[in-house]
C-alpha cells in the first residue's frame, strides 16, 4: 500500500492521464479476451455449419436476421467479423502503447527536472556528504528505470487485476467449483510472488549501488585522466569498474529472470 501511495505521489500532476491509461489497457485486455473467445465458436461453426445454426441460439438468430440462404455464408461473415475485431484490437493496442510511452517519457522528464532542481537548490552542507555519481545515477538512470521497470508494469498489472476480478466474478456466478479449483491452482504462484517481492527489492537496491559505484569509477578514472596517468592508477580503476559492472550484470540476471517465474507457474 505504501508503494502504491508513492507511485500516486510521483504521478500527482498527471493522475487524469494515468486513469485514462488504465482504461486503455483494460479495454485492450477485454478486446483481446473477446477476440480469443470468438475463435472457439468460429471453429465449431466452420466444422458443422448446419448443426451449429440449429443448436446455437445466437447463430440461429444471426442466420435468420441476415437472411442467408446457406449456413456457409454465415461462416464467411462471422470470420470477417472476427478479423475486424482483431484489427480494431491491434489499432487500440498500438495507440495505447504509444500513449503510454508518451505519458511515461514525459513523466520521466518531469522526475528528472524535479530531482535536478532539488539537488541544485539544496543547502551546501547537503552536498558535503554526497558524491556526484549519486546525482548522475538518480537523474539519468533511476528515473528511466522507474518509468519502464516499475510505472508501466504497475499500470498494466492494475488493468489486469480489474479484468481478472471481473472474470472471477462471472466464473463464480456460473460455476463456483471451477472458481475454487482455479484459485487453488493459482495459490502457489501467489506464494512465490510474495516471496520474490522482497528479493526483487533487494536486487534493485544492489543494482542501484553497483551502478553508482560504476559511475564513480568512470568519473574518477577518466574525469581526472591526467592524474590517473601520472600516479599510475589505471589498473586500480579498471579492477574497480570491472567489479561493479559484473556485479550489476549478475543482479540484473536474477532480477529479470525472477519476473517470469509467476507467469511460468500460472501457465504450468
Amino acid at each position: 500500500m505504501a508503494l502504491f501511495r508513492k507511485f500516486l505521489y510521483v504521478f500527482s500532476g498527471n493522475r487524469r492521464q494515468l486513469f485514462f491509461l488504465v482504461l486503455i489497457f483494460l479495454l485492450t485486455s477485454i478486446l483481446e479476451a473477446f477476440g480469443i473467445g470468438l475463435l472457439g465458436p468460429f471453429l465449431n461453426l466452420a466444422g458443422e455449419p448446419s448443426k451449429v445454426v440449429q443448436d446455437n441460439y445466437f447463430f440461429a438468430w444471426a442466420y435468420r436476421s441476415l437472411k442467408f440462404s446457406n449456413p456457409s455464408d454465415l461462416v464467411v461473415w462471422f470470420g470477417l467479423f472476427i478479423i475486424i475485431v482483431f484489427i480494431i484490437k491491434s489499432i487500440i493496442y498500438f495507440l495505447s502503447k504509444r500513449y503510454s510511452y508518451k505519458i511515461l517519457f514525459y513523466q520521466v522528464a518531469i522526475i528528472q527536472e524535479r530531482l535536478f532542481d532539488t539537488y541544485i537548490l539544496a543547502p551546501y552542507d547537503f552536498h558535503l556528504t554526497r558524491n556526484t555519481a549519486d546525482y548522475t545515477n538518480k537523474i539519468a538512470g533511476e528515473a528511466q528505470r522507474f518509468g519502464f521497470m516499475f510505472a508501466l508494469p504497475m499500470v498494466e498489472s492494475f488493468s489486469h487485476i480489474i479484468l481478472i476480478s471481473t472474470l472471477l466474478i462471472l466464473m463464480a456466478r456460473t460455476n463456483i467449483l471451477l472458481l475454487i479449483t482455479s484459485l487453488v491452482s493459482l495459490f502457489p504462484a501467489f506464494l512465490v510472488l510474495s516471496f520474490l517481492m522482497k528479493r526483487l527489492k533487494n536486487w534493485g537496491r544492489l543494482s542501484t549501488i553497483a551502478r553508482e559505484e560504476t559511475i564513480k569509477a568512470v568519473n574518477h578514472g577518466l574525469g581526472g585522466i591526467k592524474e590517473t596517468r601520472v600516479f599510475g592508477c589505471e589498473d586500480y580503476f579498471r579492477k574497480d569498474l570491472k567489479q561493479h559492472v559484473y556485479k550489476e550484470a549478475e543482479v540484473q540476471v536474477l532480477y529479470q529472470s525472477a519476473q517470469f517465474v509467476p507467469r511460468i507457474m500460472i501457465e504450468a
